[in-house]
């Protein structure tokens, strides 16, 4: 059975972000094994740079959700990242994961080869800024094939949740599932 894993990187509950990692999801198959994760909910600390995990096999040495992170991941067939967009970018759990994800060049193979697709939503017009990159680059960071990705313009909680945004919404997460690859939706 295909295990979706859908990561939600925004402290809002019930926002923009879980909107449309929850529409893609149950635009999914029912057979489809699907999954939450909020990563505002991890205790994530920040890379000492210590370079421990850099030998191929070897884990960070940093005792904290990292590593049950990493083992959702390697467990899903394709993952789904949504975020707000904060100020240009994306939420800081993002960065700071991402700022960790050094620990798996060693292990590439765990990852490599899942599909991903990704969300963004932001608020004012014109300030989507490297919100769309940042969630990408942190996808490729981890290894996984990103097989397309949306921003909407979405502040308040619930403003993604329109007939046109969800229906977008469902045809990206439709990319999971079969072998299209653009990246542009």
């Amino acid at each position: 059975m295909l295990k979706v894993l859908g990561l939600i990187a925004s402290p809002r509950k019930n926002g923009n972000s879980e909107i449309i990692v929850k529409a893609m999801l149950a635009s999914l198959p029912q057979d489809v094994n699907k999954e939450l994760l909020r990563l505002t909910d991890l205790e994530i600390k920040p890379c000492k740079a210590c370079y421990a995990c850099l030998p191929a096999e070897q884990s960070c040495v940093i005792k904290d959700d990292l590593a049950f992170f990493l083992d959702k991941i390697k467990s899903a067939d394709a993952v789904i990242i949504a975020s707000a967009c904060y100020f240009l970018g994306s939420h800081t759990s993002i960065k700071t994961i991402s700022d960790r994800l050094i620990s798996v060049l060693g292990n590439a193979a765990d990852f490599t080869g899942k599909k991903c697709v990704t969300a963004v939503s932001y608020g004012i017009p014109g300030w989507e800024g490297y919100a769309r990159e940042a969630v990408n680059n942190f996808a490729r960071f981890l290894h996984l094939d990103v097989v397309g990705s949306m921003v909407v313009q979405a502040a308040n909680p619930g403003e993604v949740a329109e007939a046109q945004t969800l229906s977008t919404a469902a045809k990206l997460a439709a990319r999971l599932l079969d072998s299209a690859s653009d990246l542009g939706l």
